[in-house]
């Protein structure tokens, strides 16, 4: 377990279990947990759940929840824990009317480009010296796709339009600063548009994340899969 401190101290958590039962306990924040391999029985809802590879949980805060890998089992999953903060700047990205905060009903979340952001994001979090811009974008781009498609009620988020010169500045900016480890927020801030936001326009109208823009410019911080 670690805290991503750029992240404004976000707990995360990387965990391979077996013979090991988590008692019935909760958490302030939001718990989302994917699992890489294994199985994993938890209990939650009322009901026990089968949880395999590539499957999310995703609880409320003060969800309680018990459990972990089947007998003689194994559970390998990676999990972070959103404070309800971050999570109203997701909704923000919402139009119309709408709760504060999300509120997540599904028992299990199947949705393989969920998983596979969250996943990048989880795992550049590891190494020191990651691109900022890189875990920041798969984080934002993770975090509406799983509202908008997973949360009560779901709906489309705010649609990109035509911000054609939010997104030249954020190229002139990238170009301007390609030696430098940019964060998503200092670019987002410099294109006058939130960091959820600034993700979505500019893969809608450059076809890819602010990152590989930054790859093509010549400097990218490390990497892995």
């Amino acid at each position: 377990m670690w805290r991503a401190a750029d992240f404004g101290g976000l707990e995360l958590f990387r965990a391979a279990l077996s013979e090991f039962t988590f008692h019935p306990h909760a958490h302030e924040e939001f718990f989302i947990a994917l699992t890489e391999t294994g199985l994993a029985t938890p209990t939650y809802r009322g009901h026990r759940h089968v949880i395999g590879p590539g499957d999310l949980i995703v609880l409320n805060p003060e969800e309680a929840h018990a459990g972990g890998p089947p007998a003689e089992g194994s559970w390998t999953y990676r999990a972070l824990y959103p404070g309800p903060g971050l999570m109203r700047a997701i909704m923000a990205e919402f139009p119309g009317d709408r709760p504060v905060t999300p509120e997540f009903r599904t028992d299990i979340v199947r949705d393989s480009e969920v998983a596979a952001r969250l996943r990048r994001f989880h795992r550049l979090s590891e190494p020191p010296g990651s691109s900022m811009l890189e875990r920041e974008a798969y984080l934002a781009e993770a975090l509406v796709l799983l509202v908008g498609r997973h949360a009560a009620s779901p709906q489309a988020p705010r649609s990109p339009g035509r911000e054609r010169g939010a997104v030249r500045l954020s190229q002139e900016y990238l170009e301007e600063h390609a030696a430098e480890n940019v964060t998503l927020r200092a670019l987002a801030r410099f294109a006058g548009l939130s960091t959820f936001h600034l993700c979505r326009v500019f893969r809608d109208s450059v076809g890819m994340p602010p990152i590989l823009t930054k790859r093509k410019f010549g400097c990218a911080g490390p990497s892995r899969s």
